[in-house]
């Protein structure tokens, strides 16, 4: 019983007595004393209440916050690491610049991050109701390896005095204990997490989603400075043939069938990687 519903049961107890007290015709005023100083004590309680849950859910925005920035650290981490291009910089003569996280890929670690303390809370909620289920299942499980032993034994005919009162005991004990399972199983799977977890899968699959999208858009900016650096070149050579008094130097460039199918569109042949 919480402090609230404790003090509540006591207002109740104090209108009853002070509905007694009147038809008695006695003195009411210490019953409305009390009266007065539980309201009192419920406001407080009411306010502490309130207080602790403003404070709950700050301490989960905090939460959410620290595991977003570690997610959003992790994967962009990651993300640098698999769209590095050491050959492009090289022919650049330039550092890329660092990837950052997009909008996409911000929400989508914000929502794992939600999930995680989710999970988390959830987690810590079902702990206590899933460990008395299993405390009370292990005695219930003694109870009936008992009764077994002893139901064993006298088929083997060994029967002990006690046997009758010692099998009553038990089979009380063990169906006041399974009765006891049965709740804390019910308390146990109203507390389970599975939802919880499922909802964390869901947002880490959006966010693999998320940086695989952001993966291509890397790639395609790293496609379009190796095409302004092929044209720049492709310009010089240009110049350079006309400087020389060549009519056509650029058909002199000869693109591969793959640098072909690329640029238009096509699918380069033994192309197997994955982004």
């Amino acid at each position: 019983m919480s402090t609230i519903q404790r003090i509540q049961t006591a207002q109740q107890n104090n209108q009853a007595a002070l509905a007694a007290a009147l038809a008695a015709g006695e003195d009411t005023a210490a019953i409305r004393a009390e009266g007065a100083r539980l309201a009192v004590e419920l406001q407080a309680a009411q306010d502490a209440e309130v207080e602790a849950e403003r404070a709950a859910e700050a301490a989960d925005v905090e939460a959410v916050d620290n595991v977003r920035t570690i997610v959003i650290e992790r994967t962009v981490g990651a993300l640098q690491v698999s769209s590095s291009a050491v050959e492009l910089e090289r022919l650049l003569g330039e550092q890329l610049p660092a990837v950052e996280a997009d909008h996409e890929l911000e929400h989508a670690a914000a929502q794992v991050a939600r999930a995680q303390v989710m999970l988390e809370k959830a987690e810590a909620e079902h702990k206590p109701h899933r460990q008395q289920l299993l405390q009370l299942s292990d005695r219930l499980q003694a109870k009936r390896r008992a009764i077994e032993v002893i139901q064993s034994r006298r088929a083997a005919g060994d029967e002990q005095p006690t046997d009758s009162n010692d099998l009553a005991m038990l089979a009380a004990d063990a169906d006041a204990l399974g009765l006891m399972v049965g709740d804390a199983r019910i308390k146990s799977d109203a507390t389970s997490p599975a939802a919880a977890r499922a909802a964390l899968a869901t947002a880490e699959a959006a966010l693999l989603q998320a940086r695989n999208r952001a993966a291509f858009r890397v790639a395609k900016v790293r496609v379009e400075q190796i095409e302004t650096a092929f044209v720049s070149a492709w310009r010089q050579m240009v110049e350079a043939g006309r400087a020389i008094g060549m009519s056509s130097p650029w058909s002199e460039f000869r693109a591969t069938p793959e640098m072909t199918r690329a640029v238009t569109g096509q699918v380069v042949a033994g192309y197997r990687g994955q982004l």
